[in-house]
């Protein structure tokens, strides 16, 4: 039980909560009296979320972990201990480092917390927290102050938790921007008795409006916050004059037909801006906001946003989705009444699907559930993917293909010698990983055809009198690939080496077949008499004696015609009349001189 000697401030803000109060283990009085003011705080705003007894116990344990201590060997803590671990297992970077980081992190805290009433608990920590920082300010409140703005208060508004948004985004902004907070703070108290005057005059004129219909709302003035403000100045270049919709008002009715029936006794009265009209009543928000919003302009040209919905919806739109289990209790209970309606829960996305794992620098990468090692890798880079040689996940060596969990740290180890392999496909699940590995796979594959290729066409021109390296540099490889086939060498290369393009095809574009049979032909060991031709006249080579020679076929030059030799393999020149396409596609380096004799 609790100590006898608690201050009166904790006494009286567990009054209301006697369960809660019995449930409670013995607290250290020294550590709980050090800080009772905050526990007391903690404790106000948790029982302002309408939170059940384990959950908030579990939020309390969580937010002081040392005043207060749940007991291990009760089977009646159980059910707030598996609660509490679910937040002590969260391991959250003090600053992410952008906004898509800090989106990432709002997801992996829902996540990993999963559970509705515990999130509005979390959030509530953090408010308390952040009011500290603003009354302190320590040396990291800035980046607890980003954090909050960036992480919780869309976590917040994803469930539906208003107050503690706007309350998070207004200390927020006075820690991180406090010159342009106090000035918008002066501006804004400036006109604070104009607006005063406005609010009290148009509640009258709506109660005025309404009550001859048999309708008594609960009229709310209320003034724009400073961050929403300052949101709106930037998109009005900071003219303060510019921005009409200071203050705006809430209607709270008994019934749907009630809400409906005021918004157009409302139109009738005062003219509505048609495209600031939101029926979120039919239509409520993912969260479970339901409201009726409509925007009226004032005799002096004034813009004024008015809500209006149900006691019920209020209630669920300031304190969120984690308040609906009351209602639907309440509901219950009064289900012998003939209009009580249970209403649907609204349904939460807490990424089943997904799971979020940090790099060693905090940073976060989502990946699918079932991801491994292997996929957080691909996830990083792809670089980093193909060159993985291990991991360590939070600092333990591990398999490529260990299954990863939300919160796990991996590090992945890489080599430049490193490659995919085909049973990587085996235990990669991500459609990235995968499609990376294929097209590694598929390039390897495609370099070692090429080298084939390349080896096998040297071979082929080199027997044929040609030095493919020198007519690889000149270009005319690359040209007769593309004009042949449509293809760069380097893709015919690939198709010679898995043999659906013959090497022949490509000699082919460069000696004829009779040329390339006749330059294959062996050569005679005894020295051979110059040939003759029909005329009678020899060839003669140009500074050679005794060269064997052969008119070529694809031309037949006559002894009327001037000629050109080509120095083939083996010695034997060919000759060919120099126009001869043929010749033109041999190496020019081998051509030598000729004459007839």
């Amino acid at each position: 039980m609790l100590s006898k000697e608690l201050p009166k401030t904790l006494s009286q803000a567990l009054a209301p909560l006697p369960e809660l109060r019995e449930r409670l283990p013995t607290l250290p009085d020294l550590e709980l009296l050090e800080s009772s003011r905050r526990f007391v705080s903690l404790l106000s705003k948790l029982t302002q979320l309408n939170l059940e007894p384990d959950p908030l116990l579990a939020t309390l344990a969580f937010g002081f972990p040392k005043a207060l201590q749940l007991p291990s060997d009760d089977p009646s803590c159980d059910p707030t201990v598996g609660l509490l671990r679910r937040l002590q297992h969260l391991n959250l970077p003090d600053r992410p480092r952008n906004e898509r980081q800090a989106q990432l992190m709002m997801r992996m805290i829902m996540a990993q917390v999963n559970e509705l009433q515990l999130l509005a608990g979390l959030l509530a920590i953090r408010l308390e927290g952040l009011e500290q920082h603003s009354c302190t300010r320590k040396d990291d409140s800035e980046d607890v102050a980003w954090t909050d703005l960036h992480v919780f208060v869309p976590l917040a508004a994803r469930l539906g938790v208003f107050w503690i948004k706007a309350e998070l985004e207004d200390l927020a902004f006075r820690l991180l921007d406090p010159e342009t907070y106090q000035d918008l703070k002066k501006l804004v108290s400036s006109k604070r008795d104009e607006r005063a005057r406005k609010v009290e005059e148009l509640t009258k004129s709506l109660q005025n409006l309404l009550e001859p219909f048999g309708l008594t709302p609960e009229i709310q003035g209320r003034y724009k916050r400073f961050y929403s403000i300052h949101k709106k100045l930037r998109k009005v270049n900071h003219d303060f004059k510019r921005i009409q919709d200071l203050i705006g008002f809430r209607l709270l009715l008994g019934n749907v037909d009630e809400c409906y029936a005021a918004l157009g006794y409302i139109h009738e009265q005062w003219t509505p801006r048609k495209d600031r009209i939101k029926d979120y009543i039919t239509q409520p928000k993912p969260n479970g906001y339901q409201s009726l919003h409509t925007t009226i302009e004032l005799p002096d040209g004034e813009p004024v946003e008015v809500q209006i919905r149900t006691h019920e919806m209020h209630i669920i739109a300031e304190f969120g989705i984690a308040a609906h289990w009351r209602y639907k209790e309440q509901m219950r209970q009064d289900s012998s009444l003939p209009d009580a309606q249970p209403q649907e829960s609204p349904q939460v996305d807490f990424f089943p699907d997904s799971l979020f794992a940090f790099t060693p620098s905090g940073d976060i990468i989502e990946l699918p559930a079932k991801a491994t090692a292997l996929d957080f890798a691909y996830a990083v880079h792809t670089e980093v993917g193909c060159r993985t040689t291990g991991v360590k996940i939070n600092d333990v060596i591990a398999k490529l293909e260990a299954p990863l969990q939300t919160g796990d740290r991996v590090a992945v180890l890489t080599s430049a010698k490193q490659v995919p392999n085909q049973e990587w496909l085996g235990f990669a699940s991500t459609r990235r990983a995968r499609s990376k590995i294929r097209h590694a796979l598929w390039e390897q594959q495609r370099e070692q055809f090429r080298k084939q290729g390349w080896g096998r066409l040297e071979q082929e021109f080199r027997a044929s009198g040609l030095n493919l390296n020198r007519m690889v540099k000149e270009g005319r490889l690359e040209q007769e690939c593309l004009q042949r086939h449509n293809q760069t060498f380097e893709h015919v290369l690939f198709c010679l080496g898995e043999n659906s393009i013959q090497t022949s095809t490509v000699l082919g574009w460069f000696v004829t077949a009779s040329e390339s049979a006749t330059l294959e032909q062996p050569v005679p060991e005894t020295k051979p008499q110059a040939p003759r031709i029909g005329t009678g006249k020899t060839v003669f080579v140009d500074g050679l004696e005794q060269v064997p020679t052969r008119i070529a076929r694809c031309c037949t030059p006559t002894s009327n015609d001037p000629i050109q030799g080509y120095l083939a393999e083996g010695g034997l020149v060919s000759v060919h009349h120099p126009d001869c396409e043929a010749l033109q596609r041999l190496n020019p380096d081998r051509q030598v001189p000729v004459h007839w004799g």
